[in-house]
């Protein structure tokens, strides 16, 4: 059964095109659409691509690779090893201190020493389909691409002068990976910015997600209705945040995916102000929150702050006319790069003690951290 299911799963993402004319989709007042379009349209098109638009060509190729992994993390390794306070050993026996959300007020609370290894994952959370010999279908071969990286990028971020920058590649990396780590957080599932961001892409990606999810039901229903009840879902809940997470990333359904078309807008669109906080004496020690995000909201607009390390974060300021905005933003040519800007700050004591009083707020249940002691941090 399991392997049956699997060739239908490949069916669905290995897109055959026929030569002369291609499903063009189009986002065109609050609905999905497809047209046909010629040729000499595709050409034409492909010079043009819309962040509202299905470019032409389509991956002919299947865009899943089975692989053995099982335990699926929902902030990532690397990011959370940037927290380590044992980084001299091995990575896979790398440790970060745990601190409970309700403790944040209580000076010499003591934080747990949790490895990261099984630190913020859940077996087979990202599973699509699984395999009779241990091998399954999974989005772990996507996160690599975003993953990957982090650690040479983020050290480059850390190396960067004081004062403005165009932004540069290595930051641009970093913030799509955070905001891939937001977005595929299945403790962020119901939150304000991802049910905001949802209504943006839900009904171009609805159709194809709907067409997984019968795939996603021939999974172990025990192992599944678990997994589901133990981040707040049910189980239909469960398998259409799934579906969707696999239409967002999925280059099958978009080149550039939706993913890459979203964190662009985020990241390089001229409306959006970023900035990077240094604290090069390390003076202070700033943690990260289990939902992998700190949040300053206000009338103005929107603050979203990411951890790089306990002595660097970055903060993307969204103001609130853009942000209620941004579905007709999916509309407009995409942000070029070499546009936007950074703006590189020395860190103080107050905004140190700011970004872990709202990386605490913003906690579903705990903050980690490298330092033992809820005393000793910022």
């Amino acid at each position: 059964m399991f392997d049956a299911a699997c060739k239908r799963l490949e069916d669905v993402t290995v897109m055959a095109i026929k030569p002369k004319q291609q499903a063009h989709a189009h986002w065109q007042s609050g609905r999905f659409k497809a047209t046909l379009c010629s040729a000499s349209q595709q050409r034409s098109n492909m010079d043009t691509v819309k962040l509202c638009e299905l470019p032409p060509q389509i991956p002919t190729q299947a865009v899943l690779h089975p692989n053995t992994a099982r335990n699926h993390h929902y902030v990532s390794q690397t990011e959370q090893r940037q927290h380590a306070f044992n980084t001299e050993v091995n990575a896979n026996n790398q440790n970060v201190y745990r601190h409970a959300k309700a403790k944040q007020f209580e000076r010499g609370s003591v934080g747990q020493s949790v490895n990261i290894d099984h630190n913020l994952s859940a077996q087979d959370l990202y599973t699509l389909a699984q395999l009779r010999d241990g091998q399954q279908y999974n989005m772990e071969n996507w996160f690599v691409r975003y993953e990957g990286r982090f650690e040479a990028d983020a050290l480059a971020a850390k190396m960067l002068a004081l004062g403005e920058h165009v932004l540069p590649e290595e930051v641009a990396r970093v913030l799509k990976l955070k905001w891939l780590s937001l977005l595929r957080n299945p403790l962020n599932a119901d939150h304000f910015i991802v049910r905001h961001l949802s209504q943006a892409w839900q009904p171009s990606l609805s159709q194809f997600a709907q067409t997984l999810e019968p795939y996603i039901h021939d999974r172990d229903d025990e192992a599944r209705h678990k997994l589901a009840k133990q981040f707040g879902f049910t189980d239909k809940a469960y398998v259409s945040w799934l579906s969707f997470l696999y239409a967002l990333l999925s280059d099958a359904v978009a080149t550039p995916s939706w993913l890459e078309r979203i964190t662009d807008l985020l990241i390089r669109h001229p409306d959006i102000k970023i900035e990077l906080f240094q604290d090069r004496q390390q003076a202070y020690t700033t943690v990260f929150a289990d939902t992998g995000f700190a949040l300053q909201a206000a009338s103005t607009g929107l603050s979203v702050g990411f951890s790089l390390d306990p002595h660097h974060w970055l903060v993307c300021h969204i103001p609130e006319a853009f942000w209620q905005q941004m579905a007709q933003c999916w509309c407009e040519p995409a942000p070029e790069t070499g546009k936007q800007t950074l703006q590189v700050l020395a860190a103080d004591a107050g905004q140190a003690q700011l970004f872990n009083a709202l990386m605490y707020k913003n906690a579903h249940s705990h903050v980690y951290a490298q330092q033992e002691q809820r005393a000793r941090l910022a």
